[in-house]
């Protein structure tokens, strides 16, 4: 429900942000601004999974290993396109200070274990890494929010201007899209 309105709000931020005057004077783009784009760039990415997974394990007949590989390996190709297109957006819009772009750093950790565990387990059904990766992969929505809250920390100290609303609905909407996994991940790690 929580992915859903911070899918919702990215997506319409950027549709707002793709119709206003390219002016930069009159409305500087905020770390906020930036934030919800790349949120609504995930969205479409997070709801073809979501249609990609219903629609595999509603209308396929979950069989052997083998046929799994083309579950897997359509995983591997949404995630590697997300990826791209997140970087993209993420490098071509403009964000002051230029520490923000940390965030970027976490999502390109984040689809690079999505992008590994999904291409080799299409390919090598053993993956020995998996463990190893499952152990570590959830750890990366903390780290995610641990990165927002110190960036946004940052930026409150350091810049004295004011942000508008917008700036601050990004921050929450980004911080939304982690939160669910964040609990999930301190409450099965801390209070099995």
């Amino acid at each position: 429900m929580i992915n859903a309105l911070s899918l919702g709000t990215g997506l319409f931020a950027l549709y707002r942000f793709s119709q206003q005057p390219k002016d930069a004077t009159s409305n500087p783009w905020q770390p906020g601004h930036w934030l919800l784009c790349l949120v609504g760039v995930l969205a479409p990415w997070y709801l073809l999974k979501v249609a990609w997974d219903y629609h595999y394990f509603w209308f396929q007949t979950p069989g052997p290993l083998e046929e799994f590989r083309s579950y897997f390996l359509v995983n591997g190709c949404l995630a590697i396109t997300a990826w791209i297109v997140l970087l993209g957006v993420g490098l071509l819009l403009p964000v002051r200070p230029r520490y923000w772009w940390l965030i970027l750093f976490r999502f390109t950790v984040y689809f690079a274990m999505i992008i590994y565990a999904e291409i080799w387990t299409a390919f090598d059904a053993t993956f020995p890494g998996l463990s190893l990766l499952l152990r570590w992969f959830p750890w990366n929505y903390p780290l995610g929010l641990a990165y927002l809250i110190v960036l946004s920390t940052l930026d409150a100290w350091q810049n004295g201007r004011h942000r508008d609303a917008v700036h601050w609905i990004g921050i929450v909407t980004m911080g939304a899209w982690f939160l669910p996994k964040v609990i999930s991940v301190i409450g099965k790690t801390f209070f099995r």
